[in-house]
């Protein structure tokens, strides 16, 4: 046993449980079952007992008889007679008088059971009572035999326990723990480099005789999944070496573009220098051919014709439109973030010289303008003067010269921010543009439609942006339009 155990729970923990359990449990039931049957053997020996003392009763006659005459001799051999009997150990007879007249033992037992049997006798017809007869049995020896079966019972059954433990130890090393051994020696091949395995060295070969029982689904089922790992390892591989080799590419592609982004921010700072340049020099003399094409109208149109002066009006509209865009493009160049002045700023105020800045359009086109209680905020006071003035302008361009302006000016605060709307019941703009009019020189009308450089709103996004908030529209074709735009509390 000693073998089977240490052989046992050197290849298989399971099995030591198993047999432990195994082993308690028999125990359990061997001693529940010893018990049992040593009750019931019990039980009958004392019944036998009990008939035996009550067979003894057949003597009393002829004990009486004896008694009667007072034979000694007679009476001592029906005594020695009934101790003799099995397990009683002794006999007595006490007379009407209360005296032990005969008494025989044979033994000293500690545990016994007593009888008293009267003792009578018909003297002519009456019945005397002559005295009483104590008749003393021994339970020890029906201890003894019973204790004598519970060591055979047990003992016998410890062997049955013994053999049907090393019968389940064999079954369970044959049926199992030897082909659990066997697999787990292959699940070390999981552990050696995918390069230096192949699938024969995953595979579990059957043994002579296997039985196509759940060690063998689950072995089958393991030969899948190392043949599988053995793929996706090796796949594994190959898409590391893809990645290492991709990576490399990666990295080179991304050094040449911080090259090309590099040299694109350069090219970037050196075109806007230039705009910057060329937008600077071209305006002084856009200005003075606007100016000198006056003065020379001024000086000179009565001796100019017709053709002439009609020439010399285009050259002033087209010198005037000229120094507008450069104009615009210096102010979009100008309202940077590295321009901005923060300090407290009444919007109302700002409005206020908003509107005054676009009177005369307002004059002209006799437009209503309803303006919402405005905050106070930090922000840059000239831009968003320049901000709301190109807005408001925008509105009152955008309505059609049937339909009197309506232009209102929201603001309310949002968790994040104050958000201002700046609302009209003009032309409206189509979803398709939305994306597109905050572009520089983008233009959804003509010059001859609706007067303008195409800067305004690019100018607008700028100012936004410069003050970490979002500007966007709310429009669609003929209901009018809403430009939106958010202050974020940060800048205030």
């Amino acid at each position: 046993m000693v073998i089977i155990w240490k052989r046992l729970g050197k290849f298989s923990k399971i099995g030591r449980r198993l047999i432990i359990r195994i082993v308690a449990f028999s125990s359990l039931v061997t001693l529940v079952i010893t018990a049992i049957q040593l009750m019931m053997e019990y039980r009958a020996q004392r019944a036998d007992l009990d008939t035996l003392l009550e067979e003894v009763q057949v003597f009393l006659p002829q004990m009486a008889a004896s008694v009667w005459i007072f034979n000694d001799e007679q009476v001592t051999l029906g005594l020695e007679a009934l101790v003799h009997l099995p397990a009683i150990e002794r006999a007595s007879i006490v007379t009407s008088n209360g005296e032990v007249r005969w008494k025989v033992r044979a033994g000293n037992g500690e545990d016994q059971v007593e009888r008293v049997y009267p003792l009578t006798f018909n003297d002519r017809g009456t019945e005397q009572r002559i005295g009483t007869i104590h008749i003393g049995a021994s339970l020890d020896a029906i201890h003894q035999r019973v204790l004598s079966q519970g060591i055979t019972i047990l003992i016998s059954n410890a062997i049955k326990t013994f053999l049907v433990t090393a019968f389940m130890f064999f079954l369970f090393h044959t049926m199992v723990t030897r082909r659990i051994f066997d697999l787990a020696t292959h699940v070390e091949h999981l552990f050696v480099p995918p390069a230096t395995t192949n699938a024969s060295m995953l595979e579990v070969t059957d043994a002579p005789g296997e039985p196509d029982d759940e060690i063998k689904v689950l072995r089958e089922g393991f030969d899948a999944l190392s043949r599988r790992l053995l793929m996706a390892a090796r796949d594994l591989q190959d898409s590391n070496a893809d990645l290492q080799r991709e990576n490399e590419e990666r990295k080179l592609a991304e050094q040449r573009l911080v090259l090309s982004v590099a040299e694109l921010t350069e090219t970037n700072v050196e075109l806007e220098r230039m705009t910057y340049v060329t937008a600077h020099d071209l305006r002084e003399p856009t200005r003075s051919l606007a100016n000198f094409s006056q003065l020379l109208e001024r000086e000179c149109g009565p001796v100019i014709n017709e053709k002439g002066a009609e020439y010399l009006a285009f050259i002033r509209t087209e010198a005037t439109r000229l120094y507008e865009e450069v104009n615009d493009l210096l102010n979009l160049k100008s309202f940077g973030r590295d321009t901005l002045n923060l300090q407290t700023v009444d919007c109302t105020k700002v409005v206020n010289g908003a509107l005054l800045a676009v009177k005369p359009l307002i004059d002209q086109k006799q437009a209503i303008i309803e303006i919402s209680d405005l905050p106070t905020l930090t922000a840059d006071g000239a831009q968003l003067n320049r901000l709301f003035q190109n807005l408001l302008a925008n509105a009152l361009k955008y309505v059609p010269g049937t339909r009197q302006p309506e232009i209102t000016l929201t603001a309310h605060q949002t968790p994040e921010a104050w958000r201002f709307e700046v609302r009209d019941n003009g032309i409206g703009i189509e979803e398709k543009y939305h994306a597109y009019i905050f572009e520089a020189f983008r233009r959804l009308h003509t010059r001859d439609q609706i007067p303008g450089t195409g800067m305004g709103l690019a100018i607008c996004k700028n100012i936004v942006a410069n003050h970490g908030g979002l500007i966007w529209v709310e429009s669609s074709s003929d209901q009018g339009t809403c430009f939106a735009f958010t202050i974020p509390f940060g800048k205030d």
